[in-house]
């Protein structure tokens, strides 16, 4: 039997694919596209729980075959996907406890294929592998599989992380020295665990998102608007803890930095920016919080919709209870907070005073 690899190019042969209902493995777009065509392909893609990849178009033109990719490659499935519910079904018809070889990481297709015609040898109902990090029903494992593919039903799942139990040995992405790093300690603490019962991998706040959607990490911890982003692009993913949870124990502080030289060559400028920002708290505190999300989606380029969600996201403070706060000792004390945590985590060696890099007077002035 001759097996094609199944490769797509262009808007309308990708937009058909999807709509004919062939199963797509994975959707390559170029990033930055975002035209009526290609959000049509996207909205497709998303409604057929399709893996979406956002790559630069130099990525696209190396993939490509023809050279005429219009900015969208998919790759679609050389074989149909069972449901797992027809692997059990199998199982039961024969009067026989279900035998399924479940997979995870397995991203060779050699050996994906090596495996299902294991499988069926053995006498497997059938095999279960997850849609993120694994290889595909692909021609290469179709031939690998020597023809087994065509008695062994193979289902995909969603690789999800569920409960904070389920972090145990999965690869899991945060920001070191941030409250990215903060909360995953607290929850993997709430959980019984340590970072040693994970995979954990230190990257760039600006490349979790990336490798969160496109599957290279099963799940992170990160902030807004990064966590609603990837809410959205994965609507079955699971928000296991955020700054509220451990709101008792932990504090997330948004901090405006400066060097010590700049700090004491312009303190009418760093008072001046303080009362502003203050006065721009309030505001938007005092039921402005509409208005507010499209002045900053306008002024950030990002989703208004995205913005106005990350009011839920934390207690927010008033410019007043900040300077009270700095005034009667409730500021420090965050601060302290936050210090003891990342020494117990390990990022700070020992504890500072924090009226050494926290400039706390300025804050009571500022709210005079």
């Amino acid at each position: 039997m001759r097996y094609e690899e199944l490769t797509i190019e262009g808007r309308n042969a990708v937009l058909e694919a999807f709509r004919s209902g062939k199963t797509i493995d994975k959707l390559f777009v170029q990033d930055g596209c975002k035209d009526g065509p290609i959000q049509s392909i996207v909205r497709e893609a998303r409604k057929a729980d399709t893996i979406i990849s956002f790559v630069p178009r130099e990525r696209l033109d190396q993939m490509s075959e023809t050279g005429k990719h219009q900015g969208v490659i998919a790759h679609a499935a050389a074989y149909e996907y069972a449901e797992v519910e027809d692997i059990l079904k199998a199982a039961e018809e024969k009067g026989e406890p279900p035998f399924i070889f479940l997979l995870d990481g397995i991203e060779d297709p050699h050996n994906l294929g090596a495996i299902i015609r294991t499988a069926n040898l053995a006498g497997a109902h059938g095999v279960i592998i997850p849609k993120h990090r694994a290889a595909g029903l692909t021609a290469t494992v179709a031939k690998t599989s020597a023809g087994a593919l065509n008695y062994t039903p193979v289902a995909k799942v969603t690789n999800l992380v569920k409960t904070m139990e389920d972090l145990k040995g999965k690869k899991v992405a945060y920001s070191s020295g941030t409250s990215s790093e903060d909360i995953l300690n607290n929850t993997l603490t709430k959980a019984g665990m340590t970072m040693s019962d994970i995979q954990a991998v230190d990257m760039d706040a600006s490349g979790i998102v990336t490798a969160m959607i496109s599957g290279g990490v099963d799940a992170c911890a990160t902030w807004s608007p990064n966590s609603l982003k990837i809410m959205e692009e994965i609507p079955e993913a699971t928000k296991l803890a955020d700054n509220m949870t451990f709101k008792d124990t932990t504090v997330s502080l948004a901090s405006w930095i400066v060097t010590p030289k700049y700090a004491e060559e312009n303190q009418d400028t760093i008072l001046r920016f303080t009362k502003a920002l203050f006065k721009g708290m309030d505001y938007a505190a005092d039921d402005h919080y509409e208005e507010t999300a499209k002045a900053v989606a306008d002024i950030t380029k990002t989703d208004e919709a995205s913005v106005f969600d990350q009011r839920g996201d934390a207690d927010w403070l008033t410019g007043k209870e900040v300077s009270e706060g700095a005034a009667d000792g409730t500021v420090e004390n965050y601060y302290k907070i936050q210090q003891e945590n990342f020494i117990a985590g390990g990022q700070v060696e020992k504890e500072v005073p924090v009226a050494d890099y926290v400039m706390l007077d300025n804050m009571i002035e500022a709210g005079k």
